[in-house]
């Protein structure tokens, strides 16, 4: 190597390290550094076994130009593709609307269930009223009949 290249190097080796050194500080993490310590490691002991820089080059890729059977294929996966899409939203809204319907019937239904339940808890206090009622008056049973009160929980009112 030459005075110049060696100096353009290590011009270079300072650029590299000190961004490193500035994404360690701003991200707190050191993996750049290590990054930079390994490529001067690798690169130093290629210089000492007598072989040259590594040079990478990345070649930017071929465009190919579609035949108009592919074209015609690549069409008919697109369109396949759309009208899958639109079926899947299609029966995506119609499971929707259908648990919607279902939602709305069973609250309609809960309703009438609760409604049902008010109504025969009020029938059965009702009963359980005139039960209580015909027993202070009634001559046969009467309320001298603690067995019969307790099973119709009398005494809990």
């Amino acid at each position: 190597m030459t005075r110049e290249s060696d100096t353009a190097q290590v011009i270079e080796f300072d650029e590299g390290l000190a961004e490193a050194s500035r994404v360690a500080m701003e991200t707190g993490m050191l993996t750049p550094l290590v990054k930079e310590e390994l490529k001067y490691t690798i690169l130093s002991r290629r210089e000492a076994n007598g072989k040259g820089q590594i040079e990478v080059t990345f070649d930017d890729p071929q465009q190919y130009q579609l035949t108009t059977e592919e074209l015609e294929k690549v069409e008919k996966r697109r369109q396949q593709n759309r009208s899958a899409a639109r079926r899947f939203r299609h029966r995506q809204k119609q499971t929707s609307h259908d648990f919607i319907k279902k939602i709305q019937s069973l609250e309609s239904n809960n309703t009438t269930l609760r409604s049902e339940l008010e109504k025969v808890s009020r029938e059965k206090d009702e009963l359980q009223r005139e039960l209580h009622a015909h027993l202070l008056h009634c001559p046969t049973l009467g309320l001298n009949n603690t067995h019969l009160c307790q099973e119709y929980h009398l005494f809990e009112q």
